[in-house]
């Protein structure tokens, strides 16, 4: 699947893609715990943080509690407006864009996510650059999967 599918997938999907956190199932305890796991990589706000593949905007709302200053990308149009509304205080921090060409300064955060992102990325080597062209010298990046919700640590 390429990143462009990815974007219209879930532009269909995404009310449903939404409602699995919510879910008692495999796939809404693996998206909690993926999403629990990134709190505790990056626990309270220290700064500027990029949500890259922000869907829903589940996980920038509760960094955005945490006291992070937040900032979220997607490739979904759909994604972006779900976020939005349940963000509307950061709607203007909200964007459609993709992975491979983030619309943001060289060493803009403090901290960058990506989690469920990776595989929809075209050009994962490019993809990864922007992330680490946008971090901060002293920032960290961080790819919360579901070994990392087990208790593993995986960073870039």
């Amino acid at each position: 699947m390429t990143g462009a599918d990815a974007g219209r997938l879930f532009d269909a999907q995404g009310e449903w893609y939404d409602r699995q956190y919510d879910a008692w199932s495999a796939s809404g305890r693996v998206l909690r715990a993926r999403l629990q796991a990134v709190l505790d990589l990056l626990g309270e706000g220290q700064g500027d943080v990029l949500d890259a593949g922000m869907g829903s905007g589940r996980l920038c709302a509760e960094l955005d509690r945490r006291g992070w200053t937040v900032t979220g990308i997607d490739a979904s149009a759909r994604m972006v407006e779900l976020a939005r509304s349940r963000l509307p205080h950061l709607a203007a921090r909200l964007h459609q864009a993709r992975l491979e060409s983030l619309p943001f300064a060289d060493q803009s955060f403090d901290a960058v996510v990506a989690t469920g992102v990776l595989e929809y990325v075209d050009d994962l080597g490019r993809g990864l650059g922007e992330l680490a062209r946008v971090l901060r010298p002293s920032g960290s990046a961080s790819n919360a999967n579901t070994k990392q919700a087990t208790g593993n640590e995986n960073r870039w």
